[in-house]
C-alpha cells in the first residue's frame, strides 16, 4: 500500500464564487494521515503573460 498520494478536486472560491481546481497531498505518518491542500492558479498565470 502506498503511504502518500495526491488528490485533485474542485472547490468554490469563497471570495470570487468561482469553481477552481485544487490539489491535496496526503501522507501517512505513523497511525495518522496528514494532508495539505494547494490552490492551482494556472489560469491566473496564463492571463498575466
Amino acid at each position: 500500500m502506498d503511504s502518500s498520494f495526491w488528490q485533485t478536486y474542485k472547490f468554490m472560491n469563497p471570495v470570487t464564487h468561482k469553481i477552481e481546481p485544487k490539489e491535496t497531498y496526503c501522507e501517512r505518518l505513523n497511525q495518522s494521515v496528514v494532508c495539505r491542500g494547494v490552490h492551482k492558479f494556472c489560469s491566473l498565470l496564463r492571463a498575466r503573460s
